[in-house]
């Protein structure tokens, strides 16, 4: 293709990680540092936006926040959530809004808990 950028090593033009160390160590610190940032956010959330009727749907399709209490979901689930970002939003349904604003806060506990 005419004009592509090859990608290359050593965090050169084209490198996906610029900068970053292949493997796990690399990964961890993007993780951590978006972390950070997506906390920043959620401390000054006091006027989330709303999410899309898109969002809400899958929401609601992908909770269980009717049959089962956050604190259950994030005991099933949490370590497979790396990065949660669902409470980032408001909801028009209460219980919805409520129950994930309560997992957020559930899986950003736990994190801080395993990380300090």
């Amino acid at each position: 293709m005419i004009g592509a950028v090859r990608p290359t090593e050593g965090g050169r033009p084209g490198s996906t990680l610029h900068g970053m160390s292949k493997g796990q160590d690399g990964l961890d610190r993007l993780t951590q540092r978006w972390r950070q940032r997506h906390d920043a956010r959620i401390a000054e959330r006091d006027g989330r936006p709303r999410a899309n009727p898109g969002r809400e749907a899958l929401a609601r399709r992908h909770f269980p926040y009717r049959d089962q209490s956050p604190q259950e979901y994030a005991d099933a689930h949490g370590d497979a959530m790396a990065g949660f970002t669902y409470d980032d939003e408001s909801y028009t349904d209460a219980e919805l809004d409520a129950w994930i604003v309560e997992l957020g806060r559930i899986l950003r506990e736990r994190r801080d808990t395993a990380d300090g």
